[in-house]
C-alpha cells in the first residue's frame, strides 16, 4: 500500500540517522489549487504526500511538491512551478507531474495518464525534449506508484 510506504521509507530514514527535511503538512486548499493549476488529479499516494510533507529531502533524496500557492514564482522543489515551467520550456506532456530531478537532466514523473484500477498512476524517468509524448506509453515505470518510488527512492541511500 502506499501509504504504508511513505512511513516505511520516514522510519527507515530515521532507523538510519539520515537526515529529512520537509515543508510539513499543507492544507487539501492548497494541494486542490494544485491539481487545478495542472488540470490534473493527483494519484492517492502523491496527494496523501502533499498533503502531510508538502515537499523536501529524505537520505539525500529531494522530492518535489507544493509550498504555497505561487506557482509561478516559485522555484525547485515546488512540483508545480517546475510542471508547468517544463510543459512550456521542454514540451512536457500535460499527463505528467515531475516529482524529483535524477540528476543527469532527466526528471521523475508520475504519469498521471496510466490510471491504475486503484487510482494510481506509475512513476516514470522524462527526458527534457527527449521524451516525445507518443513515447510515454513506452516508458520503464521505475514505481508501481509515489510511496513505492519513495520507498525506494530512501532505500538506494542507505
Amino acid at each position: 500500500m502506499a501509504s504504508t510506504d511513505i512511513v516505511k521509507a520516514l522510519d527507515l530514514a530515521a532507523k538510519h540517522g539520515c537526515q529529512v527535511d520537509f515543508e510539513g503538512e499543507r492544507p487539501a486548499a492548497l494541494v486542490d489549487a494544485a491539481e487545478r493549476a495542472l488540470d490534473i488529479v493527483f494519484p492517492p499516494s502523491y496527494r496523501e504526500f502533499l498533503l502531510s510533507l508538502g515537499c523536501g529531502d529524505a537520505a539525500g533524496n529531494e522530492f518535489y511538491g507544493v509550498i504555497s500557492q505561487d506557482f509561478t514564482n516559485s522555484g525547485v522543489p515546488d512540483a508545480i512551478w517546475l510542471t508547468l515551467r517544463e510543459r512550456v520550456d521542454s514540451r512536457l506532456p500535460a499527463r505528467l507531474v515531475i516529482v524529483g530531478a535524477q540528476g543527469d537532466g532527466a526528471y521523475y514523473a508520475i504519469d498521471c495518464g496510466r490510471i491504475k484500477a486503484d487510482k494510481e498512476c506509475p512513476v516514470i524517468i522524462w527526458w527534457p525534449g527527449e521524451s516525445e509524448e507518443e513515447l510515454i506509453d513506452r516508458a520503464v515505470e521505475l514505481a508501481v506508484d509515489f510511496g513505492a518510488f519513495f520507498l525506494d527512492r530512501i532505500k538506494a541511500s542507505l
